[in-house]
């Protein structure tokens, strides 16, 4: 990869110079994709040393995406070649902007990235909206993002777009930011109320968008449930479901706010609390899914028995037999239910959970996982790693794990997932299995060892050929 720094640079040369820009960019992506984050880092070094920086690549993509706004309405034939530029465009940015700190992207490309929220294009938007969903995580972008009004009021509109996909990536970065404390005043400031209220205007779907917003806010911490009452939208949400039959919205509702006051909900919405329970058998398999999510966040109500078995058979039910889209929904809610922090657990506890967990199928629920986990969508796989990631802290998971066939080699293998996301998931789980006391009791200290040289390596490392071919010799 390195050695290919001046066909690289040859490459930008054509596209800037609009020398076959469709082939050049159709090559570029095959490269770019056919390599990992490490390597296409490396790369970037090398260019910087030739005086070709990675942003140079970022600004050119960039400008064929700005070259639609150049376009008149009635020309036809150029849309639709600049369309597949756009494509193509979308795909390389996909591949170079994770390369970029958070920092860098939007001191940069602030400004393009509010532009690129207007553009027509959808992939554009959400390849914009990724972006700022990996910004908003860091820590230290706290203060900058908050000044960024005019990029949040844009990922607001986005909210009300008519593609779902651009609006749930939307929610997910405004979500995000209600986590943080200091993200609060700046979300519900009187500018984002405006636009959030110009979103509930345009239809039905997208005000129950910004009610999910809400909604997803105030279950946070109580901070996010004050800062949403406050601002109204939390009031005006109950006497929506006061004169509204959305099934789905009371649910997420009166399921997330349960988790806080749950004796109080039980109290005076016994009916509601009841009808969320009856959902969790609907035929509908989305609807069962979020009344099985919701329900599973309380304590058992009185005179239920041994309520949480029940759910755990009917996630796994859903697990085995719903379309893949909505498999995501209980496999992370089994990931909620068996989740038990270090300083949490208990010998009664650990019991619990690993009752709870057993009470999913007579079968090894362990393999079901791992076999999640081969599957080609990332978001199934992410679950399924978010699942063995609650277990590897807890001692009964780590022997689940050990006694799983083929699943501790799987986790050792950094060659077969699809993203970086995916990759650095599975990491955890065995960077999580070593950083528990318990770990080299359960393996013993032969195992235990490669896991620690494993993670001392990294999640990206690449074994060189030497290192190989001196094992070969040994």
């Amino acid at each position: 990869m390195a050695a290919d720094v001046g066909w690289f640079r040859q490459t930008l040369s054509n596209i800037s110079n609009e020398i076959e820009v469709i082939n050049n960019l159709s090559e570029l992506k095959i490269a770019l994709t056919s390599v990992n984050t490490m390597q296409i880092k490396t790369l970037a070094l090398n260019l910087d040393r030739c005086n070709i920086r990675l942003s140079q690549f970022v600004d050119k993509i960039a400008q064929l995406l700005e070259k639609y706004y150049r376009l008149k309405p009635f020309d036809r034939v150029p849309f639709l070649f600049f369309s597949h530029q756009i494509e193509l465009g979308c795909h390389i940015l996909e591949e170079l902007l994770p390369c970029l700190e958070p920092a860098v992207l939007l001191n940069k490309y602030g400004v393009a990235m509010h532009r690129a929220l207007a553009h027509p294009n959808e992939t554009v938007k959400q390849v914009v909206l990724t972006e700022m969903c990996r910004a908003v995580k860091d820590s230290d972008l706290v203060s900058r993002m908050g000044d960024q009004q005019a990029l949040l009021l844009s990922v607001v509109e986005c909210v009300g777009h008519d593609n779902m996909s651009v609006a749930k990536i939307a929610i997910s970065f405004l979500v995000w930011m209600g986590q943080t404390p200091s993200y609060l005043g700046t979300l519900l400031s009187p500018q984002l109320l405006q636009a959030f209220n110009a979103v509930k205007k345009k239809n039905e779907t997208t005000r129950f968008r910004v009610f999910e917003v809400i909604v997803e806010v105030s279950a946070i911490s109580s901070p996010g449930l004050e800062a949403c009452h406050n601002s109204g939208l939390l009031t005006e949400l109950l006497n929506e479901t006061k004169q509204k039959s959305d099934i789905l919205s009371i649910m997420k509702f009166f399921g997330n706010i349960a988790q806080f006051w749950p004796r109080d909900i039980f109290e005076k919405y016994s009916k509601v609390i009841g009808a969320i329970f009856e959902f969790s058998n609907s035929a509908d398999a989305n609807l069962a899914a979020i009344a099985l999510e919701r329900s599973a966040m309380w304590p058992p109500p009185r005179g239920r028995g041994d309520a949480m078995s029940s759910v755990m058979r009917k996630l796994n039910q859903l697990i085995t037999s719903a379309p893949a889209e909505v498999r995501v929904r209980p496999l992370n809610t089994i990931a909620n239910i068996i989740g038990l922090e270090v300083i949490d657990q208990t010998s009664e506890l650990l019991q619990l959970t690993e009752k709870w967990y057993l009470s999913l199928s007579d079968a090894n629920p362990t393999l079901s996982f791992m076999n999640i986990c081969h599957l080609p969508f990332a978001e199934l796989r992410l679950a399924g790693f978010l699942i063995l990631q609650k277990m590897s802290i807890q001692v009964w998971g780590q022997k689940h794990v050990l006694n799983c066939p083929g699943l501790i080699e799987f986790l050792m293998d950094r060659d077969v997932e699809p993203t970086l996301e995916c990759k650095t998931s599975k990491f955890q789980i065995v960077e999580f299995l070593v950083g528990s006391n318990t770990t080299e009791t359960v393996f013993g200290e032969i195992l235990y060892k490669r896991l620690v040289d494993f993670v001392r390596d990294g999640p990206c490392y690449v074994q060189a050929l030497t290192e190989v071919a001196i094992e070969g010799a040994a």
